[in-house]
């Protein structure tokens, strides 16, 4: 087969108007030229085939981007809402966990300087009675 004859019959097959309309078939099938010889005959099928594969997966492959997408996207929202939400958790517990630390430890150092304080008083008071005596 010549490349004149592949050249013809891409020119003869119905281009669509618009892009989502695209020629059927049967359209395709009733331009291609009556062939006699049957290796012809292969190759116009196996030309036909691979076109209509070319087609079929550029448009597969556009909408299979969309829909992965769509699916990443709403995963992506749903695992930060979930990851977030365990975040301020951990970090709620963990800030009440060190606050009740130092007010802990605040609390007892205070006390034990106000101790410190009380029994620095009562030694100064007990000398001063004890002077006056």
């Amino acid at each position: 087969m010549t490349s004149e004859t592949s050249e013809t019959r891409q020119d003869d097959i119905p281009i669509a108007e618009d892009a989502g309309d695209y020629p059927l078939l049967t359209d395709i099938l009733s331009t291609l030229p009556d062939i006699v010889d049957s290796a012809q005959n292969e190759h116009a099928w196996a030309e036909l085939e691979e076109r209509l594969a070319e087609r079929i997966m550029d448009r597969v492959q556009d909408r299979i981007g969309f829909v992965l997408e769509e699916i990443i996207q709403q995963n992506l929202v749903a695992t930060m809402q979930k990851v977030t939400g365990t975040l301020a958790e951990a970090i709620t517990s963990d800030l009440k966990s060190t606050l009740e630390v130092v007010v802990t430890h605040t609390v007892s150092d205070e006390l034990q300087r106000l101790r410190q304080k009380g029994y620095a008083s009562d030694a100064n008071r007990h000398k001063i009675t004890v002077n006056q005596d």
